[in-house]
């Protein structure tokens, strides 16, 4: 039987960026079609309440368009106290493990979304250092995974959506005090702006 053929560095290059990019589009896409949406519906009750207070800007602005912005912020609000009750969390677990992990990137969203508001989650990714033999990566911590190993998510850059589960002894992981937001941020741009940190962890 023939040896199956190797990528050339190139090909394998194209293809994780092109599926690194797509995996970040996708996310970011429905997500700006459920706020387009959600303020067109908004919209609906703005126009007639901003005809009725006889408004017709604010700051500058189309006031129709502020106050849908309001109000969506406000139903965001509401929405987020009803998630905080029982039948809240149940609701937001059903979705979740239903329909919203099989989106694309909705971890990576959720967790940077979270560490932005200040939110902690006994199963939140954290940022870590994975080592190879000479060579060390940044990586998300998953979860232990019993008898001295952990499970790990090994990000691509400048696509950190894509990327590799791994299984690794604890002795090669370093968790890192960074924000979840920082981690992609360099992952982003390549590596630029870890020095400072990485100074003092390796």
């Amino acid at each position: 039987m023939a040896p199956t053929p190797t990528p050339s560095p190139t090909r394998r290059f194209v293809a994780t960026t092109l599926a690194g990019g797509l995996l970040f589009l996708i996310p970011v896409v429905v997500i700006s079609l459920i706020v387009e949406r959600a303020l067109q519906v908004v919209g609906k009750v703005a126009h007639p309440l901003v005809e009725a207070l006889g408004l017709h800007t604010i700051l500058g602005f189309g006031a129709a368009g502020i106050v849908a912005i309001l109000l969506l912020v406000g139903v965001c609000f509401v929405a987020g106290i009803v998630a905080k009750t029982d039948r809240g969390r149940g609701l937001t677990s059903w979705a979740e493990g239903t329909i919203l992990d099989r989106i694309p990137g909705y971890a990576f969203l959720k967790q940077t979304t979270q560490d932005f508001a200040g939110l902690q989650r006994d199963t939140a990714l954290r940022p870590g250092l994975a080592r190879f033999d000479d060579v060390t990566q940044l990586c998300f911590i998953v979860e232990p995974s019993g008898a001295g190993h952990t499970v790990v998510f090994l990000p691509d850059a400048p696509t950190p959506w894509s990327g590799t589960v791994a299984v690794m002894t604890n002795d090669r992981i370093t968790p890192l005090d960074i924000p979840m937001r920082q981690a992609i941020e360099i992952l982003k741009r390549l590596g630029h702006g870890a020095g400072p940190w990485l100074s003092e962890r390796l």
